[in-house]
């Protein structure tokens, strides 16, 4: 089974989502802990990143970074579906940093209970924020 890509993820340091921060005045960069990044990069208001923090460059609520060119708008696009799609696996950046939607497919096409589905994703993603994250999990 072959996963098929609907959306584009909303990353700060996304080429296009960067160059819009950045002509805001807002700062793309993880956070840093003694001068150490860490983590994946964010949107930040200031470089001493007292102001922001989050790990996406589009999101609902986060009213202090449209200042420096956070949006609510979606990309959207329409897709045809047909019988040969079984599911649909919705994930959050918590997920997505670490497991490719393939993955993400070979993982669910294991189960027939859409909860034991979202249940696996989320273990193997919590296990590569551990490995991965250098113990960040987001």
């Amino acid at each position: 089974m072959r996963s098929v890509d609907l959306t584009s993820d909303h990353k700060p340091d996304r080429p296009d989502e960067q160059r819009r921060i950045l002509s805001h005045k807002g700062y793309v960069e993880p956070t840093r802990i003694n001068g150490r990044p860490l983590g994946p990069s964010r949107v930040w208001v200031n470089r001493a990143q007292t102001e922001g923090g989050l790990a996406m460059s589009r999101s609902l609520g986060d009213y202090i970074l449209t200042k420096v060119g956070l949006l609510a708008a979606p990309e959207m696009r329409s897709v045809p579906l047909t019988s040969a799609e079984k599911f649909m696996v919705l994930c959050s950046d918590g997920v997505s940093e670490h497991i490719t939607n393939q993955r993400c497919v070979e993982i669910a096409s294991g189960f027939h209970d859409p909860t034991e589905a979202a249940t696996a994703i989320v273990k193997e993603a919590t296990q590569k924020w551990h490995c991965h994250g250098e113990g960040y999990v987001d």
